[in-house]
């Protein structure tokens, strides 16, 4: 049986009509979930490669002599800051 068939033509339109609305809503919300899935996924690389840089600091290539007192030695590394 055709929805044609039961409804009349004022039905139908409201019937389309809604349905309408509904799919538009909900590819709407489906849309913005997405954006901002993508937001957290960026705003998640950038803080994990922050942390990262943080946490692996930058070495010279060059090697250099260390002034620390308790050093004799030619090589890569870093002094905590004071």
């Amino acid at each position: 049986m055709r929805l044609q068939e039961i409804l009349s033509a004022d039905e139908l339109q409201q019937l389309e009509q809604l349905i309408y609305a509904n799919v538009y809503k909900a590819l709407a919300t489906y849309q913005q979930q997405q954006r901002l899935a993508a937001i957290q996924r960026q705003q998640a690389a950038t803080t994990t490669a922050q942390h990262t840089h943080k946490l692996q600091p930058h070495q010279s290539s060059q090697a250099i002599a260390c002034t620390h007192s308790r050093c004799n030695q030619t090589k890569h590394h870093q002094h905590p800051t004071r």
